[in-house]
């Protein structure tokens, strides 16, 4: 990472891996997919522990909806790496499908107090940092979403040390927040 006194870069490799932990990422932390999720799980669950109790009061030819129902409400705790597994292949399969010249490959990204610039692929863009919903570090990467299922993706690998990706993240974080106050 290159730094001046208002202005944080970075060059790096976008590879469909970071694509793909984004998108898992994304998956494990949206409010709308948690809460379907949740609802599924609880459909289950019920449906699980009504056939256990239904096989219990049912005559004895009907006991196997006992076995049925456990079966059932043991999947609700295998469901969500189930999913993972099913988003990972979904997407690898996905970016298969196409070359992806402006997804992957060589990027850069400018953080200047007014915008956030990103040149790469076939082309170019900024972003001014209002339109930035918001800054998320984890243990992959840094992801700034510029919509609420889209980010600029900028993985940890692409620092030196964990000590400028922190300081990169504290300037995008820095100049969100700074944007923000002037636009009260």
């Amino acid at each position: 990472m290159q730094q001046m006194e208002t202005e944080a870069m970075v060059r790096y490799e976008l590879t469909k891996e970071d694509l793909v932990l984004f998108n898992l990422y994304h998956l494990e932390h949206s409010p709308s997919v948690r809460a379907r999720q949740f609802r599924i799980m609880a459909v289950i669950f019920v449906l699980g522990i009504a056939a256990f109790v239904g096989g219990l009061l049912l005559p004895p030819r009907y006991r196997m909806l006992c076995v049925g129902g456990v079966s059932v409400t043991g999947s609700v705790f295998f469901m969500p790496s189930s999913v993972r597994r099913r988003v990972r292949k979904t997407t690898e399969e996905m970016l298969s499908e196409g070359r992806n010249k402006g997804m992957v490959g060589l990027k850069q990204i400018t953080l200047v107090p007014a915008e956030i610039r990103v040149v790469g692929g076939l082309g170019s863009a900024s972003f001014a940092w209002p339109v930035v919903e918001r800054i998320v570090r984890d243990a992959n990467a840094l992801y700034v979403y510029v919509s609420a299922v889209a980010a600029l993706i900028v993985p940890r690998r692409a620092f030196a040390t964990p000590e400028e990706f922190e300081a990169f993240s504290a300037a995008a974080c820095r100049y969100q927040a700074e944007a923000a106050t002037r636009s009260k």
